[in-house]
């Protein structure tokens, strides 16, 4: 079955490819393509995980939601198609993109926060995980605070992350733009600072996903401002195979790097990436074989939305850490992340599943094929946004980011937080900028 599941993707991947116009920035394309990916990893572990027994439930299920996800994303198209043949009949002849000039004192505010929110990190993570070196520290942070409530980061961590997310965002923008409005004559530097800040954050923070996210925020960057300078022509397949080299470098890395941040195992690069990439795959089969069902509305799929009801008295509510249970294979343990399909079941059931999957469908897709339609070449906030809130469409094989994460006071927050960077960032005042 899983065989034929990666077969289907694979048509699926072309399907999209063609029916989107070959636009690689397409939710649905990108969405195919991630369980593709997902499904590649898990088949070089085939023997050694049993996918021979793998349940047409998880097949249904997998293919069923990607069905879903393309057929939504494709009404959504041509709804957005009806007056035009293609994207490009709504593109200005003139359209071209343009430096964008940044206030470098508000920039220097900003270094200077990301400087100071780092050293308290670093200060904080020591506290909770003792003395040690960088290894060490990291793997007793990650340790004790993934499993206990009591042992979790002082608020203003939480909140610094925040202004050190979205000045990495925009910074990061503004160097791709930049890059490819003015090529050599770009000046960078000062620019790379925040990026550099957010990527040692993350060290801090044991959390890679991090990188791995903004990563892909800064392809879809580059795919979208290099179509606008391209005239909305397609991109090149020398662009999407510089793409397919940065990602491959970057699992390599997410490998090779690992002890940084705190994982000890010694496994095989190969090995290591089929768990944490194409682990999903086969634990949400164990999970269709052996369900476990949350004990009370909305617990693995909307955690923000009931912390934040929680901390302002409006639901009686201990405090708790949504980490699903770990699963083995043959005695060998393969993790506990179970792709996005999995709070959804949990929580609501197959016919949930079909209602959040599908909101998730309408979500991703109504924002890009609007934003195409009205274009977003004009507005570089938008863009700067979409990157930053189409991640859970390359996360969903992994585990879900969008109801967990979006639904919550926290992501308000950071909407407000960008538009305020941003501002500050671009506003014209009379002292002379770069």
């Amino acid at each position: 079955m899983i065989i034929v599941l990666f077969i289907l993707f694979l048509l699926l991947d072309f399907l999209t490819f063609y029916l989107f116009n070959k636009d690689v920035m397409a939710p649905p394309f990108i969405f195919c393509v991630m369980y593709t990916v997902s499904i590649m990893f898990a088949l070089t572990e085939y023997k050694e995980w049993e996918l021979n027994t793998y349940s047409i439930t998880a097949f249904n299920i997998y293919l069923g939601g990607a069905l879903i996800f393309v057929i939504v994303g494709y009404l959504i198209y041509k709804l957005n198609s009806l007056n035009y043949k293609n994207m490009s009949n709504y593109v200005d002849n003139t359209s071209t993109l343009r430096c964008i000039n940044y206030n470098k004192y508000f920039l220097g505010l900003l270094i200077i926060i990301d400087i100071v929110a780092l050293l308290l990190l670093i200060k904080d993570v020591k506290s909770i995980a003792g003395s040690g070196n960088l290894t060490q520290t990291l793997e007793n942070f990650r340790q004790i605070s993934s499993y206990s409530s009591d042992y979790q980061l002082p608020g203003h961590d939480q909140q610094l992350l925040k202004i050190i997310t979205v000045s990495a965002y925009i910074c990061m923008f503004i160097l791709i733009n930049n890059k490819l409005a003015l090529g050599k004559k770009s000046k960078t530097f000062l620019l790379w600072l925040p990026v550099i800040i957010y990527i040692l954050y993350s060290v801090y923070m044991s959390n890679r996903l991090y990188i791995i996210e903004f990563t892909a925020g800064a392809v879809v960057y580059y795919c979208l401002l290099k179509k606008v300078q391209n005239k909305y022509k397609n991109i090149s397949f020398k662009t999407l195979l510089i793409i397919a080299i940065v990602f491959f470098v970057l699992l390599l890395s997410f490998s090779l790097f690992r002890i940084f941040f705190g994982r000890t195992d010694t496994t095989d690069t190969q090995g290591y990436l089929s768990v944490y990439i194409g682990g999903p795959v086969k634990l949400f089969d164990l999970y269709v074989k052996n369900p476990v069902y949350s004990d009370f509305w909305g617990k693995e799929t909307f955690f923000g939305l009931l912390g934040n009801l929680r901390s302002l008295g409006l639901i009686s509510l201990n405090n708790y850490i949504p980490h699903k249970e770990f699963r083995f294979v043959n005695g060998v343990g393969i993790g506990n992340v179970y792709s996005a399909y999995r709070p959804y079941i949990a929580d609501f059931g197959y016919n949930g599943l079909i209602i959040l999957q599908t909101f998730f469908s309408i979500f991703f897709n109504a924002i890009y094929f609007a934003m195409q339609r009205h274009q977003y070449y004009k507005k570089p906030f938008l863009i700067i946004l979409y990157g930053y809130v189409v991640i859970p469409v390359f996360m969903h094989p992994i585990d879900d980011e969008f109801y967990r994460m979006f639904f919550s006071i926290g992501f308000v927050i950071y909407i407000i937080v960008f538009g305020i960077i941003y501002i500050g960032m671009t506003k014209k005042i009379k002292i002379k900028e770069f």
